[in-house]
């Protein structure tokens, strides 16, 4: 399920201090990998993996730099009847940066998510039941942690645990607003879903394209307090990443309808199909209406992460119980994916589950907070 940012605001395409030139060119490359996955989709996701293997070069390559100017510098003082002043001083430039560089990279350390909002009841055992089912059922990677957050996401992110991005650690974030909105078999199936996707057996079939997507950007957001020897690498990420976002989004797109498909080897079409004409129609709801509604209150009332988490809820709430649903789910059903989405069009979710109109079960009874957080105390 992607990521409704409530607290801060939506769709933020690109880094502010990018610049309108970068916009304006990472749009044009997007358009022409748009175009050569839907025309020659082996071949577009080839190339994605040819630039996605530019990140690791890059953190790879200052290491490798310290070797050979090492080396180079060993050969010069080794020869020193024909030594040359100018060049072995080059030699020791290269070296002294490329060392500061490598120790820096070596020094990273991602940040892990947080939890955003203050609960005053934590996760039952029942959760953490319902989540190793389901790692155990899809062969999916170990789940480290779960956090809570505001925003209306349940998501899996992968944390490097070292400095080159081939060990992971594996955070599943589940927002309020999904637990106290979602019914009991929405959750699970959308939990479902998520995890399912995450399987070992589609690490290599894109999932780990799409990781990427969340991990080249960690690289950049370093760059806040970076340490000495780290802006070229912040400098670097911050164009690669985006970069890499805005051509990845097929892949994303591609994600998330296996998703869709791994869910029904738990649930019915009929529990896939709620699920996503649900997800679809309050996306829908919360960029049109609900967070510009929630950002002017932020703004007027100084509210906390957790009032804009509680408002959220009741609203979400409010429109999956009520008539106007019929409204978002029809306006939902008329959109079609943008350049930089990462969700499919609702009509694409649904023709990929073998069904040709959305369709949602009216006045579904319970909150899976019910079930899923225990009381407090």
């Amino acid at each position: 399920m992607a990521r409704i940012p409530i607290a801060h605001p939506f769709r933020n395409q690109f880094s502010s201090t990018a610049g309108n030139w970068k916009e304006s060119t990472i749009g044009v490359i997007g358009k022409q990998f748009q175009l050569l996955a839907s025309q020659y989709p082996e071949l577009y996701l080839v190339s994605v993996y040819c630039i996605a293997s530019m990140g690791y070069a890059f953190l790879l390559l200052f290491p490798v730099l310290v070797l050979i100017s090492s080396y180079a510098v060993f050969k010069s003082l080794s020869s020193y009847q024909s030594l040359a002043i100018e060049q072995l001083l080059i030699q020791i430039f290269v070296l002294v940066i490329s060392a500061v560089v490598t120790y820096s990279i070596i020094r990273l350390r991602t940040a892990l998510p947080q939890n955003t909002v203050k609960r005053t009841r934590q996760p039952s055992s029942m959760l953490f039941e319902l989540v190793d089912d389901y790692v155990c059922h899809y062969r999916s990677d170990k789940i480290n942690r779960i956090v809570f957050t505001s925003d209306f996401e349940l998501d899996i992110v992968k944390t490097p645990r070292w400095s080159i991005p081939i060990w992971s650690s594996t955070t599943l974030v589940i927002g309020i607003p999904i637990l106290q909105c979602f019914s009991v078999t929405r959750f699970q199936c959308a939990l479902a879903r998520r995890i399912g996707q995450f399987s070992r057996r589609r690490k290599w079939k894109g999932n780990l394209l799409y990781q990427l997507r969340n991990i080249w950007s960690l690289y950049s957001e370093n760059g806040d307090h970076p340490s000495f020897g780290y802006q070229p690498v912040c400098w670097f990420f911050s164009v690669f990443a985006a970069i890499y976002r805005i051509i990845s989004a097929p892949v994303a797109r591609a994600e998330e309808l296996a998703a869709d498909t791994c869910a029904m080897e738990l649930f019915s079409d009929d529990d896939v199909l709620d699920l996503i004409t649900v997800q679809m129609a309050c996306h829908r709801y919360l960029e049109d209406e609900c967070l510009p509604a929630m950002q002017k209150m932020q703004a007027s009332l100084s509210l906390s992460a957790d009032g804009i988490a509680s408002g959220t809820v009741s609203l979400i709430c409010k429109l999956i119980h009520s008539d106007r649903m019929v409204q978002w789910v029809a306006k939902a059903g008329t959109e079609e994916s943008r350049l930089d989405d990462t969700l499919p069009s609702l009509a694409m979710r649904v023709q990929n589950i073998g069904h040709t109109q959305p369709w949602m079960r009216v006045n579904e009874p319970g909150s899976a907070a019910s079930i899923y957080l225990a009381d407090a105390g």
